[in-house]
């Protein structure tokens, strides 16, 4: 597998047992995120469509080296609440082809080269869609006030 069998990227975040964020990156343009990545959460999901930079930038930005190190990780002793990160690539057919499950304490998230990688890809994530889910949000608000 390589990058270019990928079609959609999946990112979950949970903090404890709720979720702070979820993201969806999809090849043709369609993004889709809910949550910031903090408590309290606002609860709106925002769907839309784009020119595909967003996922594109992703992309160009995956280390295809980690592909190998796809699995599940739980970290024995957790300090702290629980933090869940999952990323899913996802290629035809929403068939996942890669994922990571890292299961670890808030306090000591920092203590996995693997985790850290992938912490810094969902904040590069966030900071790509945040002017699009902002704008998203305002115009949620304003309908729902009329």
């Amino acid at each position: 597998m390589n990058k270019k069998d990928i079609q959609q990227i999946r990112i979950d975040l949970e903090f404890g047992a709720e979720s702070v964020l979820s993201m969806m990156f999809h090849q043709d343009g369609a993004l889709g995120r809910s949550g910031n990545g903090s408590l309290p959460r606002d609860g709106i999901a925002c769907l839309g469509a784009s020119d595909g930079s967003t996922f594109r930038t992703l992309m160009d930005s995956l280390n295809e080296s980690v592909f190998s190190h796809a699995g599940i990780y739980e970290m024995a002793e957790k300090k702290g609440t629980l933090v869940r990160y999952v990323v899913l690539f996802i290629g035809s057919q929403n068939q996942v082809l890669k994922g990571y499950d890292f299961r670890v304490g808030f306090e000591n998230r920092g203590e996995s080269n693997l985790l850290a990688y992938f912490d810094g890809f969902i904040q590069q994530a966030v900071s790509l869609t945040e002017e699009w889910y902002r704008e998203a949000l305002e115009k949620q608000k304003k309908e729902k006030s009329i």
